[in-house]
Order: structure tokens, then sequence, then C-alpha cells
């Protein structure tokens, strides 16, 4: 997909020549902005919000402190700021600084955008495969010129970080090239102009570019964005100031940049496994965990990390500030572990002695008691039952069990105890939804599952009640696991969650599971494979005189190989009969040395130079074993110059067997990723698999390739690889092992 990107780029410009595209920045052409479906959540921008999610996911776990040192300068937006942080769409500079009064640069809010969106792999691979085609970075005085003779901004070596975003930017129709000056402040039109592209509203903006605005300072606004600020300020992007301005030349600061993408995120993504809003429902002694009761009747109990970080009215809070009653909003890492925890109002309410409260219901505890958040009161109040206390429903007993969150009831309270308790009305009606199921997640508040509904092309995301009823025709005692990937399904939804999921039709019928075989595991006591079906592993044991079926083949179980996709007939909990519905492909063997190595938590992929001197890159397998000796290593371990064999089934390299490794010369190395000058001297930013660097250069820093030396700073590249080594924590000698001639 991502080479059909940037091939579809590439077909719209042969009317030009290669030489004109190297030379002007202006030379791509802009690109509409592909249309997208709109999902009903948001503006339905994200392409694919599971695969965001699945990003976001790894990219949390590692989080532990979203701090930045110097953000109380924007104490407002402490809360935008950290969501950013955690979810990965924005970073911050060395030393743990932000800077968030700092205009955001046209190339980090185009960078930001990108990540929001989920377009920073597209973004990267048209770097890889065509960026030096398009625009050449230098530091001279003078502009590039287009055929017309247009002059264009200069673009500067430093902005070389930002050819990627440019380029998804500019093939995403958000911006052309002429409206860019990378390193120039972003204004708030400006901004508007390029959100209201990004979220597919051109047309509307079009169609208002005569609105007259309600600002004092409209006339401020240039002629041709009039449409895109209009818009933008009824999309609620942005607002104006209390003074009646718009102030549309005002630089948008680094911290309304992440108020603008927090406020985009929250419309795109309403249902966000990693973010839990409701009401304190307990509070440990300790104060270590809480546990919190959300709107759809869940209760979520999370561990609270030691440096989390914690607001209330925008200002630092402790652990101490968290009471019994608030309404909060957490930001988790997925597992459990409350990395932000906002304070958003509310206490704790005693239990009166008599009297009588109504409200919705929004705790219910064993022994028999019930927390209500209640009417007109920014707090709740948790009631036990008498032993005698009658429950009615429309002039008729009920029993406790009957009773669910979301549930309006009166409680009459005597003694401090409830002694009659009237629903008055029951939580939401049950909704049914029909369609197929593409994605199966496991989330703090349960797992989840989505379906692409039959009546439209709108994504439905709901999590699964934990008595979820799983039917599919007389089976009726089916498990969560037994759904697939694309299975035919109805869903029962009561109270925001899914109580039943009927399977109407199955993606394949025969057998029990299905899915990829992963891992081949053989032993003492017999054979198990560990089938992957969408996010969910399953490990089978294979009866001793298991069968194994590929179109008329019968096979033995040794037949069978990493990749093969299959359906399985269990008996006894033991795969029975296997049917290969399509097999891995050949297994094929390379060796040579790494002289590029990509870790992602979406995809990652490694270069190889064979003994011909040709190079191949391959995808790495998610489950990939590598080895080192009798060391079995992370993917991360990897390192430029090593010599390996790698093992590639089906297009994916299942296997890196590391046979030698590079000379450990220095005390570091990696590929360049960054270069910055400034009057203090020059630093470079070095890449070894999922670690950066950031190292500075001595002033008598010496530099060589091979057998030249000789060379200074200057003849540094982004891309090279190299060893440094460190004085006083300054690169004293860089080694090129390799160069990089294509700008990634």
């Amino acid at each position: 997909m991502l080479k059909n990107c940037a091939r579809r780029i590439l077909n719209r410009r042969t009317a030009m020549s290669v030489a004109a595209l190297v030379l002007a920045f202006a030379m791509i052409a802009a690109v509409p902005a592909a249309t997208y479906a709109k999902t009903g959540n948001g503006w339905g921008r994200l392409k694919n919000a599971d695969k965001f999610l699945e990003k976001v996911a790894k990219n949390i776990k590692k989080q532990d402190n979203l701090r930045f040192q110097d953000w109380d300068d924007a104490s407002w937006a402490i809360e935008c700021i950290a969501k950013m942080r955690g979810l990965g769409i924005i970073n911050g500079y060395e030393g743990n600084e932000f800077r968030p009064n700092q205009a955001v640069k046209q190339a980090e809010a185009l960078a930001m955008m990108v990540r929001a969106f989920d377009l920073e792999d597209e973004a990267q691979d048209l770097v890889k495969l065509y960026g030096s085609l398009y625009i050449s970075f230098d530091d001279d005085d003078h502009g590039y010129f287009n055929s017309n003779g247009k002059s264009l901004p200069k673009v500067p070596k430093s902005a070389n970080w930002a050819l990627g975003y440019v380029l998804i930017a500019v093939d995403q129709g958000w911006v052309r090239l002429s409206e860019i000056n990378p390193q120039a402040a972003a204004s708030r039109e400006w901004i508007a102009m390029v959100m209201v592209r990004a979220l597919d509203h051109e047309d509307e903006a079009q169609a208002k570019m005569k609105t007259r605005l309600p600002f004092k300072d409209a006339n401020a606004v240039s002629g041709n964005r009039i449409g895109y600020v209009a818009e933008a300020v009824s999309m609620g992007l942005f607002e104006g100031y209390d003074d009646g301005t718009f102030k549309p030349q005002r630089s948008v600061s680094r911290a309304e940049m992440a108020a603008i993408l927090d406020r985009f995120l929250e419309n795109e993504l309403p249902t966000n496994p990693f973010m839990v809003s409701g009401k304190v429902t307990e509070v440990s002694s300790n104060q270590n965990r809480i546990k919190i009761a959300t709107q759809s009747g869940s209760s979520v109990t999370l561990t609270i990390s030691n440096d989390a970080l914690i607001l209330s009215g925008n200002k630092a809070a402790s652990k101490s500030d968290i009471k019994v009653g608030q309404r909060v909003e957490v930001l988790s890492n997925g597992s459990g572990i409350a990395l932000l925890i906002v304070i958003k109002s509310g206490g704790t309410t005693p239990v009166p002695i008599t009297s009588e409260v109504t409200g919705t219901i929004v705790g219910i505890a064993t022994p028999r008691a019930l927390t209500l958040d209640v009417d007109d009161q920014d707090a709740n109040v948790t009631v036990a039952l008498a032993d005698k206390c009658s429950i009615m429903e429309n002039g008729k007993p009920v029993a406790f069990s009957s009773l669910d969150f979301g549930d309006k009831v009166r409680i009459r309270i005597d003694d401090g105890k409830a002694v009659k308790i009237d629903v008055l009305q029951r939580a939401a009606a049950v909704t049914i939804v029909t369609g197929k199921v593409t994605g199966i997640h496991d989330t703090i508040l349960g797992k989840s599952i989505t379906v692409k509904k039959t009546d439209s092309n709108v994504s439905y995301a709901v999590t699964l009640r934990s008595d979820c009823q799983v039917v599919y025709g007389s089976h009726d005692d089916l498990d969560v696991d037994d759904i697939q990937i694309d299975d035919t399904v109805t869903l029962t939804i009561q109270s925001a969650k899914c109580v039943k999921v009927k399977i109407t039709e199955r993606a394949t019928d025969w057998g029990d599971v299905g899915g990829k075989i992963v891992e081949i595991n053989q032993s003492g006591i017999g054979t198990s494979i560990t089938l992957k079906d969408g996010s969910t592993k399953r490990v089978i044991a294979l009866a001793s005189d298991v069968v194994v079926r590929y179109g008329k083949k019968t096979l033995s179980a040794d037949d069978l190989e990493l990749g093969d996709v299959v359906r399985v007939d269990l008996l006894n909990n033991k795969a029975a009969e296997i049917l290969i519905t399509a097999r891995a492909g050949d297994v094929e063997t390379i060796s040579g040395i790494v002289t590029s190595l990509v870790i992602s938590t979406d995809e990652s992929k490694v270069t190889v130079k064979k003994a011909d001197n040709t190079s191949i890159t391959v995808e790495l397998h998610e489950d990939v074993e590598v080895t080192y000796g009798s060391a079995n290593l992370t993917p991360d371990k990897i390192a430029y110059g090593d010599t390996v064999t790698l093992t590639i089934v089906d297009d994916l390299c299942t296997k890196v067997k590391i046979t030698a490794r590079l000379d450990t010369w220095g005390d570091l190395g990696g590929h360049i990723t960054g270069i910055s000058t400034s009057e203090t001297g020059t630093s470079i930013t070095v890449e070894d698999g999922l670690t950066k660097t950031t190292v500075n250069l001595a002033a008598d820093v010496t530099v060589s390739y091979g057998t030249t030396t000789g060379l200074t700073a200057d003849d540094l590249g982004i891309g090279d690889v190299v060893r440094i080594d460190l004085e006083n924590h300054k690169a004293v000698e860089i080694r090129i092992i390799s160069r990089d001639s294509t700008g990634s």
C-alpha cells in the first residue's frame, strides 16, 4: 500500500524531468485529499482506528512519566500535552523540555498532525523511496525556483528531518509546497487551513470564502483563507479571543497545537481503551489504587504509577487529593497502570440519617449496597441496604440482582440505611448491531469487539460484558475466544456493553478454531501449535493420530510450517484434524551484512547487503527469533554491520541468526537521524534500534570513512552508519561505517 502511495506521486509527475524535480520545492503538485468514509465517530479521518490503537498500545506501555520540566509556563494545557505525549503524538527537546509557549514551526505542526492521523509509516516510506528525488536541502542564501521562475522559501539542512512529513502532507492534500516554509512559525490561519483540509472540509471552506467573519480584526485574515478560518471556527477547532478578535497572523504555540490535536483525537476516538472517565468509588488505604465506576456501568481498578501526573484545576496534585466521589479522567498504559489522573470535580457526600435521595446507580457492592450519582449534586453517595429493604418497580417487587448500572432509582433512608428503593427508569434500552467482525482486542475495560455494520460502512466498537453469551447455531456455550475475524455476528448491547454475540455465519465453517501458525513446539509429551487469529493467540495440542489435509493431499504433523493458515477440528481439547487453507510458502535463506535496521511499534525491517553487493530489505515477523551463539536476543539488539543469516517465510523474516558482530570500537554506534548546528557547536542524533542518543561534537573531532581520513563534521550526512569514540561526553572521533545517499 505504501509503495503504491509513493508510486501514485511519481506517476502524476511523469511530464516533469528528474532534474526539475530535484531543483524545486514546488515541483510536487498538490494531491487532492483522499475521500474517506465517515465512521460516525468524529471526522472519520483515521484510516484504521484499530491499527492506530495497537500502535498507541505499544508506545504507551513504555511510558512511566509524562512530565516535561518546563510546561508550568502553560499550565492550562498540561493535560493536553501529557495525553499527546502518552499517545506518541508529540516529542520534546533535549533536556526533557517541551517549550510550550514557543511558536510551533510549520514542519513541527505537520509532524504532529501526521502522527495524530497515523500516517508516519507512509511518510517515512516516501522518504526512503522517493524523497531525494524531489527536494534538495542546502544552507546557501538563495531559494529554489520552479519551472515558472517563482521563488520559493529557502529550505535549510536543519529541516531535513521534516521531509517525510512534508511529502505525505502534500500527498494528502493538506497543503501545497508553495504554502510551506518548514522553519517559519505556523500562524492561526495557516493551521486553520491545514486542519480543515486534513479533515476533508475543503468544499465547505471554499463555500465560505465570502463569509463575513464575526471578529473585530476580520480584515487581517488573508483573503484566500477566510473560508478556512470560518470553517475551523464552525468545526470547533478554533475560537476567538475575549476581546472579540481572532488574531489570524498570531503564531500558534506548541501547547496550543497539542490542544488542537487532543480535540481532534477526542472526536475521532470516542472509545479509547486507554482513557477511563467516571467517578472514584474506592481509594486503597495506601493510596496506590483507585476503583472507578464508568458511565457505561463497568468498574475499573487501576494502580497509580509512582510517577503518575495528577492534576486538579490545571495544577499539580498528589495521590492524597484523590477522594471517593470525585469525577476523574485517567490515561492508563493499557495494562492497569494510571499515568495521568485529572480530577474534574466532585467529592463525597455523607449518608444522611433520614432522607430520600434520587440518582443513577454507578456502583453495586456485596454485601448489598448501592452508589448513586445524586441528581443536582456534584457528588455521589453510597448506601447500604437494610435487611428488610424493599425494592419496587412499577408497583411490583424485584430482586436486588435485577438492578444494573445506569438504572435511575429513588432511595428512602432511615437510620443511615436504605429501607425502600423505587426503580424509576431502567438503563438504556437494548441495541442490536449486525455486521462482520473486524477486530477483537483486550483493553483495561475488558475484551472489546469491533464490527463493520452490514447496513453501512460504519465500524462499531463495544466492550463485552464479563458474562457475555456467545452463540453459534445450537451451540450456546461458546467462549469469547471462539469468535473469529470475518465472522458475521449480531450483537445485543445493553448499558453500553455487549451481553450477547450471536454468530450467524462463520468466516470458515469447518472446524472449531482457525488462524495462522506462529509457533510449533515439540516435547516429550507431543506436538503443539500456536495459532494467531486477529489479536487472539491460542495454543493447541495435537492428538497423536492427528490428520493433516491440504487440498486432496493427506499429510502429517511434520508437514506443518510456520505461516500456514489452518482450520482445526478439536476432540477432547486436542487437534484431531487440521485443514491447511493456505501455505506459508517456500523457506528462503539469505546471508549478508546488516546495513539498515528500522524497529517500530508497527512494522520492523532489516536491510542486508549480500555477497554479490546487492541488498534486500525484509519485514521482521512480530515473533521473529534472534540468536547470537547460544543467546536469544530481542530484535532491537541487531546491530549495523552484523553478519547474519535470515530465514524468510512468506516474505517475512522469521529468524535472524547473527554469525559475526561488527567491531565494537568506540562507545556507541548507529545511523545518524539528525544533525544540528548552533553557535555552541554541532551535535548529531544517532539511532540504534529503539535507542536514540544525541551527542555533541568536540571542536577538533576527527572523521574518517574507510581509508579516507581528514574529514570534518560537515562531511557527515543523515543516514550515515557510524561508530563514535567519546571523551568528556563529546565525540572526539567518528568512523563512518557506511554511507546513505537516499536522504532518509
